[in-house]
């Protein structure tokens, strides 16, 4: 009786009868290593990092190795993963120069598991985690606050909101306001206090800030600290730079929790023709808008022909829109809607804060400086007036009667668009995406001059 001990296979070892003959995926030829198909996330391999003991082939050694796989599909949060390789697992025909050795999968195998030449460098990075995150019960109190104005400023078109500062003060928003702050990308960058959002919430002093800017809020004694101004280059532009303002990571905090406020009541007023800088609408959207008006549409008279519904199109941008915004027409337009003294005065000071460029300071009669967090909205808040020109073809919801329901509102606009095609007169339909707008034109030559 042998009592000699039995050598135990590997996990990773085919299992193949002698007298068979051997299987397509199970045997590498030699020189060759064995594919295995594993998880695609936009038509590439996802990479993983998992660290494992293998078993490797006939005379290699044991050894812990890093494995590529799936990351999507199978919940890894870590974006440390997907960064190592720039994004490209390794594959059996890429040349490595780090340690490892080849392994064999099994033939069905996900990539998860492993396959080619498999890195010992060492452990990838700890993954970075989000500098602040509010609880869920202030995110929800927050989201019901914004339906619950977003629903008063649709049903009401001339309703003012007077009672917003005790939304705007209150510790939730404020908390929800720094989670916001805390996920952009722009949190490593500091205003002229040279505080960055990793230095405030060292050793929990989050709470501790939240609570101090509520108590200036609450006693009036906060004050906007000027933002830091630098140039940065345009894209496709060479040689031209635009100004950039980088607020203080205070003002940015109360300008979140103001936007947060402030935004679900002027949602309801903006024109389904804006774009800009509004939450779940891009450039995409608009050029989607665009098409749809440019096609060509089926005309009949006496034989069916295609016949562009629009004859101009005219785009245009607005040179320093953001420079050059009046404090006063844009606090005339805020008005209508805010009535809380406290909220515009606030409003106004983030506006009179003044720029800080290369040690000089520089009062800001106009405009609103870019990289604010609340200078997209206001800058929207401004440039409405554009789709209020030519409300009558756009989105008619005020005239002769008002009228909240979109479906009503859109009939409304086509039954006039109609009517005023047929008396001959211009039909005008702007597009906008922030400052950049592409009107369309229905007329004559010269009434597209005048």
């Amino acid at each position: 009786m042998d009592h000699r001990p039995r050598k135990s296979k590997s996990m990773l070892e085919p299992s193949v009868r002698k007298d068979a003959p051997p299987r397509a995926g199970l045997q590498p030829e030699p020189g060759r290593q064995l594919k295995a198909t594993g998880c695609v996330h936009n038509g590439r391999a996802a990479p993983q990092s998992r660290t494992g003991s293998r078993s490797a082939l006939p005379g290699a050694k044991s050894t812990t190795s890093s494995v590529t796989g799936c990351v999507r599909e199978h919940g890894n949060l870590d974006p440390s993963a997907e960064a190592s390789g720039q994004g490209k697992p390794p594959g059996p025909a890429m040349s490595r120069t780090g340690g490892g050795a080849s392994v064999v999968v099994r033939a069905r195998e996900s990539r998860a598991h492993g396959e080619g030449r498999q890195s010992t460098s060492g452990a990838c990075a700890a993954p970075e985690r989000a500098a602040y995150a509010a609880p869920q019960s202030d995110q929800d109190w927050l989201r019901n606050v914004q339906r619950m104005l977003h629903r008063r400023s649709r049903d009401d078109l001339d309703f003012v909101f007077r009672k917003l500062w005790g939304f705007l003060v209150d510790p939730r928003t404020l908390r929800c306001a720094l989670q916001r702050v805390g996920r952009n990308r722009g949190r490593r960058t500091a205003g002229v206090d040279g505080v960055t959002m990793a230095k405030l919430v060292r050793n929990g002093g989050a709470e501790r800030f939240v609570l101090q800017v509520r108590e200036a809020l609450r006693l009036r004694q906060y004050r906007p600290s000027p933002v830091r101004r630098v140039l940065i280059p345009k894209p496709g532009a060479p040689g031209k730079y635009r100004p950039l303002g980088i607020p203080t990571i205070a003002d940015r905090i109360v300008q979140a929790a103001l936007k947060s406020i402030l935004e679900p009541i002027f949602e309801a007023d903006f024109f389904p023709v804006s774009y800009g800088f509004r939450p779940g609408r891009g450039v995409h959207g608009a050029l989607e808008h665009l098409r749809v008006l440019l096609r060509p549409r089926p005309v009949s008279s006496g034989e069916v022909e295609n016949r562009l519904p629009y004859q101009w199109a005219v785009e245009g941008d607005i040179k320093g829109c953001f420079d050059n915004i009046d404090h006063h027409k844009l606090m005339s337009r805020l008005r209508r809607r805010i009535g809380d003294a406290k909220v515009n005065r606030l409003v106004g000071a983030f506006l009179r804060a003044g720029v800080l460029a290369e040690d000089q300071f520089s009062r800001t009669d106009t405009g609103t400086p870019q990289g604010g967090i609340l200078s997209p909205l206001l800058a929207n808040i401004a440039l409405s007036a554009i789709e209020e020109r030519y409300e009558r073809h756009v989105w008619p919801r005020r005239t002769p009667t008002p009228r909240t329901d979109p479906q009503a509102i859109t009939r409304r606009a086509n039954e006039r668009r109609t009517t005023d095609r047929r008396r001959g007169l211009s039909i005008i339909v702007p597009i906008r995406y922030a400052d950049d707008c592409a009107p369309r034109r229905r007329g004559r030559e010269t009434e597209m001059v005048n």
